[in-house]
């Protein structure tokens, strides 16, 4: 965030200053808060750079929201989770994208092994998206 601030001013800030926004700067943040075991903290962030992205950025959209769904699934939100994970699949649609899916195949490894209505209704509209469970892989 120093960095990011005083871009415009410093000399010496790194080249990506120059182009990366908000979005970037919350997005990688998140993953920071992920990586050392806080996914509660991550969660504003994602959710932050989610709300920031335009209708024209809509594979990082379906991309962002499948990072969301994972974390929200690690923090517990099961629930949340799920949704997120229908909102980016159903976006999603006509993309091709390996990350994206296995974002969402994490995602529905992690709801399989929660026995539960809403859980059940998420994993069988992920097979309906073409998204099956990998045992094994859950968030």
């Amino acid at each position: 965030m120093t960095w990011h601030d005083r871009s415009d001013k410093d000399t010496e800030a790194p080249r990506w200053t120059a182009f990366a926004g908000h979005v970037e700067v919350d997005y990688a943040t998140a993953a920071w808060h992920v990586e050392n075991g806080r996914p509660f903290h991550a969660i504003p962030f994602l959710r932050s750079a989610v709300s920031q992205l335009g209708p024209t950025y809509s594979r990082n959209a379906a991309l962002y929201r499948a990072r969301l769904a994972e974390v929200l699934m690690k923090a517990g939100a099961v629930e949340e989770a799920c949704a997120e994970a229908c909102a980016s699949a159903d976006a999603a649609q006509g993309m091709t994208s390996a990350r994206l899916l296995e974002r969402l195949r994490t995602v529905a490894a992690s709801a399989e092994l929660i026995d539960s209505a809403l859980t059940r209704d998420f994993v069988e509209h992920m097979r309906e998206f073409g998204v099956t469970a990998n045992k094994g892989e859950a968030a």
